[in-house]
C-alpha cells in the first residue's frame, strides 16, 4: 500500500502538466480567434459597400464556425475540470466519513477538521469552475489521510500479534483475537479500495486530459492550415505527426485517419495545385532537383535523394496502397522522361500518384538496333558492364523511378 500511494504522489503531477499544457493551448485558440475577429472588422470598416459585406459574408461565417468549435471545446474542458474536483471532493467526504465512525483516533481527527472546509460541491452545475489548488490540495490531503490510515493498521496488526501470543499461553480470549484480527482486516481492505479509487480516478483523468488535447490538437491543426497567421512550418508539422501517431496508438480507423490527415494539409494541396507553383516549398525542392540534370541527361545522385526524401515525409502512404517496384539502375537515367511539367507535381502528395519502373522498350527516343547496350539478345555474361549484379551503382538507393498519375477508370 505505501508504494501505491507513493505512485499515485508522483502520477498527478503529470495530470497537473496536462492540465496546464490544455489551459495554455485553449489560450493560444482564444488569441488566434481574436486575431481572425480584428481582421473581419477591419475588411468591413475599409469596405462597407453592399456587395462588399456580401462577399465578406463568407468570412464571417468561417469566424463564427470558429467560435461555435471553440465554444464547444471550452466548455467540455470545464465540464472535466468540474469532474476532477466531483471525484476528489466526494472520496475526501466518503473518506472522512469513515474516519470518524471507525477510527477513534485524535491526531487524525485533527487533521481532518483543518482541512474539511472546502467549497461543497454541486451536481446541478456541472460547469462550474473550483480553483485547481481545491483539486491539488484535495488530492494531497486525501494522501495524507491515507498514510495515516497505513500507519494506523500497521499498528493494530502488530497489537494483534500480542494478542494471538497472549492467547497461546492459555487466555482464554479466542473470540476477542478473532474479532480484532476481523477489524483489522476490514480497516486494511477498505484503505485499500481507498487507494484503488485513487488510482482510477487518476486513469480516467488522464485519460479525459489527453484525449481532449488531441480534439485541440486536431482543431488547431486545422485552423492553422486554414488560415496562416504567424504560423511555423516546423512547429505546425511536429505537432500534426504526434497527434497522427497517437490517433494510431488508439487503433482509430484507417480512413477516418486519411480524412483527418487531409484536412490538417487540405489547404497545402490546393496551393501547389495551383497556377503558381512556385509558391510551394516542395515543389520547389523538385525544380532544383531536375536542374540538376546535365546536358547529357544524366542525373547527379540528387534525384534519388529527393525522392526518398519524399517518401520518409508521409509515412502513412505505406497503409494506402503505394506499390514500388524496382527494376532500372542509375545508370539508364537517359531511359528517364524528364518534362516541364514535372514541376507542377507535388511530391508531398506522391500518393494520388502510382510508382511505375520504366520500360526501356517503350522509349521510342532510342533504337536498340543502333545501340549494343540495349539490344537484349546480347548476353550480359560476356560484357561486365551490362551485368546489374557486378556494376557497384545498381543498388537499391540509386534507381529511379517514374511518376505516373493513376488511370481513370472510364478510360
Amino acid at each position: 500500500m505505501e508504494e501505491r500511494l507513493s505512485v499515485l504522489k508522483s502520477t498527478f503531477g503529470h495530470i497537473v502538466d496536462e492540465k496546464e499544457s490544455n489551459v495554455l493551448m485553449l489560450k493560444t485558440m482564444e488569441t488566434r480567434i481574436q486575431q481572425i475577429k480584428r481582421m473581419y472588422n477591419d475588411f468591413i470598416q475599409s469596405n462597407r459597400e453592399q456587395l462588399f459585406v456580401f462577399t465578406l459574408d463568407s468570412f464571417h461565417f468561417q469566424s463564427k464556425l470558429v467560435d461555435l468549435e471553440y465554444e464547444d471545446m471550452n466548455r467540455m474542458f470545464l465540464s472535466i475540470s468540474n469532474r476532477m474536483y466531483c471525484d476528489y471532493y466526494k472520496l475526501f467526504k466518503i473518506i472522512v466519513s469513515y474516519s470518524h465512525e471507525n477510527i477513534p483516533d485524535k491526531k487524525l481527527a485533527e487533521i481532518i477538521k483543518v482541512h474539511d472546509n472546502y467549497p461543497a460541491y454541486k451536481d446541478l452545475e456541472p460547469f462550474k469552475q473550483y480553483d485547481f489548488q481545491y483539486i491539488q490540495s484535495l488530492h494531497e490531503i486525501i494522501l495524507v489521510i491515507l498514510t495515516y490510515l497505513h500507519t494506523y493498521i500497521t499498528n493494530k496488526e502488530h497489537d494483534l500479534k500480542v494478542y494471538q501470543t497472549k492467547n497461546q499461553i492459555g487466555l482464554h480470549i479466542d473470540s476477542f483475537v478473532n474479532t480484532f484480527s476481523f477489524n483489522t482486516v476490514v480497516m486494511n481492505q477498505k484503505a485499500l479500495l481507498f487507494v484503488t479509487y485513487m488510482e482510477f480516478f487518476h486513469k480516467s483523468h488522464t485519460k479525459y486530459l489527453k484525449r481532449f488535447r488531441m480534439k485541440l490538437n486536431l482543431m488547431m491543426s486545422q485552423l492553422t492550415n486554414d488560415i496562416k497567421i504567424d504560423a511555423t512550418t516546423a512547429d505546425t508539422k511536429s505537432t500534426n505527426k504526434e497527434m497522427m501517431d497517437k490517433l494510431k496508438e488508439q487503433n482509430v480507423d484507417k480512413s477516418l485517419l486519411k480524412e483527418l490527415k487531409v484536412s490538417i494539409m487540405d489547404d497545402t494541396t490546393s496551393h501547389c495545385k495551383s497556377d503558381t507553383p512556385t509558391s510551394c516549398d516542395d515543389v520547389r525542392n523538385i525544380q532544383e532537383s531536375v536542374s540538376d540534370l546535365s546536358d547529357e541527361g544524366v542525373a547527379t545522385p540528387r534525384i534519388p535523394t529527393i525522392i526518398n526524401e519524399y517518401k520518409d515525409q508521409d509515412e502513412y502512404t505505406k497503409e494506402e496502397g503505394i506499390s514500388i517496384n524496382i527494376t532500372e539502375p542509375q545508370k539508364k537515367i537517359e531511359n528517364i522522361i524528364l518534362s516541364e511539367t514535372i514541376s507542377l507535381i507535388d511530391l508531398s502528395l506522391y500518393d494520388s500518384y502510382m510508382i511505375e519502373p520504366i520500360d526501356p522498350s517503350q522509349d521510342s527516343s532510342q533504337d536498340p538496333s543502333q545501340d549494343p547496350s540495349q539490344d537484349p539478345s546480347q548476353d550480359p555474361s560476356q560484357d561486365p558492364s551490362q551485368d546489374p549484379s557486378q556494376d557497384p551503382s545498381s543498388s537499391s538507393d540509386s534507381e529511379i523511378y517514374l511518376l505516373e498519375p493513376p488511370m481513370d477508370p472510364d478510360e
